[in-house]
């Protein structure tokens, strides 16, 4: 069920927020992100920057920034989720917020994020809507409008697409005694965290875009090796994980309310699997995959299924124009 909102509470207090910045070699994005977060409209926030063992000066490009809020701490490089959780242990507000390194918030990012929280206080996680760009150096136009905040759970808003991501995510920093912290595989590990506690806890949701994601940058959020993986690959190995531990939940009855919720996610995700197969050309993957799902109707399914079994001759030239387009798209 999902209640909506159309503004904050007057009276209710601002919550404080820690930020925490997982960083590994992003020399040439990490000094915008932090000066985007430091320049946020919405004042009650630390950040708190975790040099995750970068092997370039990733740390240096924000040595010089002189503000009480902001905290760099090192580690031998651990990984990501081993980023965020010191992050989280050494935050000193009630919800702890992420955006990776190489991302960029508009300047009004936290001040949606409290006025979800505050709309809507026994939430437990609260995210804004984002979107994806190539890399750049400026925020791009955004859709208009305030945007809705909603009560819902992590599966009903994104039943139908990932509509949050490690940028645009707050949690509670009660909700990690209760779930644990990041665990140490990669990539997905930040999913698996939002599902965890998802199953837990409900979810606000601001539509407004407030948060960008960028697009193959190297370091945290592409390979831990210098080839990159497929599409296909790096999704199948961050979400396979997460699939099934979801199916698994579905067996118990203490999640038995959410239990169309979560099958409509795992479809979700598994379309997204099946799209980027055969975008990558494996189309013996899709159809496995379009085949796990648990409802195989409406007509982006049936697209899929017909391009899945088309023979190669046929297949290859609009796969061809697909990422053709796709390029344009982006570019």
């Amino acid at each position: 069920m999902t209640d909506q909102s159309e503004g904050v509470h007057e009276n209710r207090i601002e919550p404080g927020i820690s930020v925490v910045i997982p960083l590994y070699n992003k020399a040439s994005y990490v000094r915008r992100t932090v000066l985007g977060v430091l320049g946020q409209a919405y004042d009650r926030f630390e950040v708190i920057v975790v040099d995750d063992g970068s092997t370039d000066d990733s740390a240096c490009q924000i040595a010089d920034l002189d503000d009480a809020r902001l905290r760099i701490l090192r580690q031998p490089n651990a990984g990501p989720g081993a980023a965020r959780n010191l992050g989280i242990a050494h935050a000193r507000h009630e919800w702890v917020a992420f955006v990776d390194a190489d991302d960029a918030w508009y300047p009004d990012h936290l001040a949606e994020l409290a006025r979800a929280i505050a709309s809507f206080p026994a939430a437990g996680m609260a995210s804004t809507a984002y979107i994806k760009r190539p890399e750049s150096p400026d925020l791009p136009a955004r859709p208009a409008g305030q945007g809705t905040i909603s009560r819902t759970s992590l599966f009903e808003a994104c039943r139908h697409r990932n509509v949050v991501c490690a940028s645009t995510m707050a949690v509670r920093r009660a909700v990690f005694e209760q779930v644990g912290g990041f665990k140490a595989f990669w990539p997905g590990e930040d999913t698996d965290m939002w599902v965890r506690a998802g199953l837990r806890v409900p979810l606000a949701f601001s539509s407004r875009v407030t948060a960008i994601y960028t697009m193959e940058t190297g370091g945290i959020s592409q390979t831990l090796t210098p080839r990159r993986r497929s599409t296909a690959a790096a999704v199948e190995a961050g979400e396979t994980p997460v699939l099934a531990f979801l199916a698994d939940r579905l067996e118990e009855p203490d999640h038995h309310a959410l239990h169309g919720a979560i099958r409509n996610y795992i479809d979700a995700r598994l379309f997204s699997i099946a799209r980027n197969a055969l975008f990558d050309g494996d189309r013996m993957k899709a159809r496995r995959t379009l085949g796990d799902m648990s409802r195989r109707s409406g007509t982006r399914y049936l697209l899929h299924v017909v391009l899945a079994h088309l023979p190669a001759v046929v297949f290859d030239p609009v796969r061809a124009a697909w990422r053709r387009r796709r390029r344009t798209t982006r570019g």
